[in-house]
């Protein structure tokens, strides 16, 4: 089911690439947004207000964490809750966050039918490439494998086939491929 998410999701940024740019290649049409209004739609209000108590930037991410491994509460609200704390880390998590948004990488918002940590590491931004990289390299899940290359054609933006073209000289075979696997079709 997630997969099936994730490729339409690709689907629809390669429709738009098309319908935007008469480009033979779709990638080089994405274009590039900025995704902060993205990550703090729809936030639970009761995070939010939490966060803007806190004293500094380092106790609203330690917060945002707790929530993100609370298990406790009504499946519902858990979503929700999971789902703000996440897209709040791509806005004041920074590079401290990026291993625990890789680690809930495929968590999918039930609510929203997205990925909130492709959009959260996509507002972080370049730091958040080597890590996405990493999981390609490494992972073997298709899911873990698609999100980290939605991540990182949001970040790349209308850079992304070249980027993904330069990556070839630095990885295997086979991760390379997944580059492009994931960017186009399941």
């Amino acid at each position: 089911m997630k997969i099936k998410n994730i490729v339409r999701m690709s689907i629809l940024l390669l429709i738009s690439s098309i319908i935007t740019s008469a480009s033979s290649e779709p990638l080089d049409a994405i274009k590039a947004k900025d995704n902060t209004d993205e990550t703090i739609y729809g936030i639970d209000k009761n995070i939010e207000g939490k966060l803007k108590d806190a004293t500094s930037i380092e106790e609203q991410v330690l917060y945002l964490k707790s929530v993100i491994c609370d298990d406790q509460g009504e499946p519902e609200n858990l979503n929700h809750r999971k789902s703000s704390a996440i897209r709040l880390l791509g806005k004041y998590g920074g590079t401290n966050s990026i291993p625990v948004l890789i680690e809930n990488l495929v968590y999918e918002d039930s609510e929203r039918h997205d990925f909130p940590s492709v959009i959260a590491l996509a507002a972080i931004g370049e730091t958040a490439v080597s890590p996405l990289l990493e999981v390609i390299k490494n992972e073997a899940d298709k899911n873990r494998l698609a999100c980290a290359v939605q991540a990182l054609m949001r970040i790349k933006g209308t850079s992304y086939n070249e980027f993904a073209k330069q990556q070839k000289q630095l990885m295997p075979s086979n991760s390379w491929k997944n580059l492009f696997r994931y960017a186009i079709k399941d």
